[in-house]
């Protein structure tokens, strides 16, 4: 039995992410996160300017994690189906609206649907960044750009309470969500649609060829390369279930007498 193996391929390159896409997945993570602990440094300064108890002010951060909540499986589902720049970028510019909103929001009815809706456009974050994250193909690329998604969203938790102080002592709580509303709309500037791959030439179909055991590849599914030949019938096994080699009548030898000569034997 002669058996040859075929050299195994050079390794595949690896793929460095884009530093755009790196950067733009890490201001969405981190001001996911911003527009959730920016509500909690609000509270006391909301209830102060609509004149109402703080309960009632609570009650958006109860609207805002129900809207993530409920729209985390939709994101999920609309970003397997048409991409996840796409649906990152629709989210985002959606949470830059609902943001927007908030900052001119004149009571506590107003406040609570609009945090819900905020929280229901910022759920698109997770998803859709897990997803960039999976189809990144270098392992070192994928992890590297998980631990700095993670740091920017701890960072944006840690650093966020301190500046929604700031803003508000300088200015007003309004000039916050302003601000927020201007960094999700630039984040999602940096995110580009991608263009439809373009269509595959269609191939003219016809019998296929087979090459010999030194470099063909064999029917049956057997790698390039690689042909085994075992016994004497060993051609016309691999070629039996082809339907378009021709078959191959045997000619039959009359001889006069009993035996054949002895070049034929």
């Amino acid at each position: 039995m002669n058996t040859k193996v075929s050299p195994q391929a050079p390794a595949e390159p690896v793929r460095h992410a884009p530093a755009g896409r790196t950067s733009a997945l890490r201001w969405a993570a981190a001001l996911g996160n911003a527009d959730w602990y920016v509500m909690g440094q609000l509270i006391a300064v909301l209830a102060t300017t609509w004149r109402t108890d703080v309960t009632t002010v609570t009650a958006g951060i109860a609207a805002y994690s129900l809207g993530n909540g409920c729209a985390l499986p939709l994101w999920g589902a609309a970003a397997d189906r048409h991409g996840a720049r796409r649906v990152l970028r629709t989210g985002l510019l959606c949470a830059a609206v609902a943001s927007a909103a908030s900052a001119v929001c004149p009571g506590p009815a107003g406040w609570v649907g609009l945090r819900l809706a905020a929280g229901a456009c910022f759920a698109c974050v997770t998803p859709c960044v897990s997803l960039f994250c999976e189809a990144t193909p270098s392992a070192r690329e994928r992890h590297r750009a998980l631990a700095g998604i993670t740091a920017a969203a701890a960072a944006a938790a840690v650093a966020t309470p301190l500046l929604a102080m700031l803003v508000v002592r300088v200015g007003s709580w309004r000039q916050a969500f302003v601000l927020l509303a201007l960094l999700v709309a630039g984040t999602a500037g940096l995110l580009r649609v991608d263009r439809p791959a373009p269509r595959p030439v269609p191939v003219a179909k016809g019998p296929p060829r087979h090459r010999g055991l030194a470099g063909g590849r064999p029917r049956g599914g057997a790698p390039a390369g690689l042909g085994v030949r075992v016994g004497r019938g060993g051609h016309r096994l691999r070629h039996r279930d082809d339907p378009h080699r021709p078959r191959r009548r045997r000619r039959r030898r009359r001889y006069g007498g009993g035996h054949p000569p002895a070049a034929d034997r």
